[in-house]
């Protein structure tokens, strides 16, 4: 596997805007996401799923993050990024370097060398932004389904995306209490609601109207 340019500017978290509405209902988002394997965030373009992200990194400092681009499609590129952002932030165990798995063409034996580096870590959250932005995702998905089910209990996933995820353990995750998932209607409830949250602009303009037609 040709090792690829890695864009080390979508291996860190964006910094937080300003003028972010906080309240603190989503302090209590925050913990669930660590009760559960996977989140997803779901929601169109403005209703704050990156900058939610953002804010649970600041507050988890044991957290991966990536965002994708287009670029991503190409499952080479997505695992070696992948290992490039568990590499910057230290989160495996000592004496771990997945980048070895890497080099051949294989990308199932790539991958088990990834999961085996995770099984030594303390536990961590990968953070995968913009994964709309992988528009022909089929081997990325069967990629990120088998690390999702075959990783160790103390690695936590979350995905943000402008469109649904269709990831096959997503049922048996379900089933089982693991998921989590916080849509458009969430984040405008939370935006408008007592506790409130950090939110993007479109929830918060929809909360605000809403609220004057229920007082008027």
């Amino acid at each position: 596997m040709a090792a690829p340019w890695i864009i080390r500017s979508k291996l860190s978290a964006p910094a937080q805007k300003s003028g972010i509405i906080y309240r603190r209902a989503l302090v209590a988002w925050f913990a669930r996401m660590q009760r559960h394997k996977l989140s997803l965030l779901t929601a169109p373009p403005g209703y704050g799923k990156t900058t939610t992200l953002s804010l649970f990194a600041q507050r988890h400092p044991r957290t991966v993050w990536y965002t994708l681009s287009s670029a991503d499609e190409d499952p080479s590129v997505f695992l070696q990024h992948l290992v490039a952002a568990m590499g910057t932030c230290c989160v495996l165990g000592e004496g771990e370097d997945p980048s070895a798995w890497l080099q051949g063409a294989d990308l199932d034996r790539a991958l088990l060398g990834i999961i085996h580096a995770m099984q030594g870590s303390a536990g961590f959250a990968l953070v995968l932004d913009d994964f709309d932005c992988v528009r022909d995702q089929r081997e990325v998905l069967r990629l990120l389904d088998s690390l999702i089910t075959y990783s160790p209990q103390q690695v936590i996933f979350a995905l943000a995306s402008r469109t649904r995820v269709h990831l096959p353990c997503i049922p048996k995750l379900r089933a089982s209490g693991r998921l989590l998932r916080l849509d458009s209607e969430i984040f405008t409830v939370l935006a408008g609601g007592r506790g409130g949250s950090y939110l993007g602009p479109r929830a918060c303009t929809w909360a605000r109207a809403t609220s004057r037609r229920c007082m008027s």
